[in-house]
């Protein structure tokens, strides 16, 4: 897990990391450093940007007759663990709903969406029908 995906799921804006170290046949804690949530309000705002841009550019891409679209959301995945099933599932569904209420005479042209990591960036993939 991530560091600020941690301290996410525990509610937290900033931990001390700490090493546990075993030598001799003894236990001893070493302070690492320190960690906070740098970023979090970012993406989550990004996130809500990109579900506006979203809209437009897949209302567009329809009349257009485009088969793709790749939305990227910047270092997402520091916070966003998408290996983890239901976070990923979380995501898709949320991408899924926006685009079903805001195009709800035009959602047989939405095949799929997909979602995956890129580095630190989660990218996003809308599948159009024709």
């Amino acid at each position: 897990m991530e560091k600020e995906a941690w301290l996410i799921n525990w509610d937290r804006k900033d931990a001390k990391v700490f090493e546990l170290i075993r030598k001799d046949g003894k236990i001893s804690i070493k302070l690492m450093g320190k960690i906070s949530k740098k970023q979090s309000s970012k993406s989550i705002k990004d996130f809500k940007r990109m579900l506006k841009e979203l809209i437009k550019d897949v209302d567009k891409a329809i009349k257009e007759g485009e088969n793709t679209i790749t939305f990227t959301l910047k270092n997402a995945a520091l916070l966003l663990d998408i290996n983890d099933n239901i976070i990923r599932d979380s995501l898709l569904r949320k991408v899924e709903l926006t685009l079903q209420r805001e195009f709800i005479s035009k959602i047989s042209k939405i095949k799929s969406v997909g979602i995956v990591k890129r580095n630190n960036d989660l990218l996003f993939r809308i599948n159009l029908a024709n």
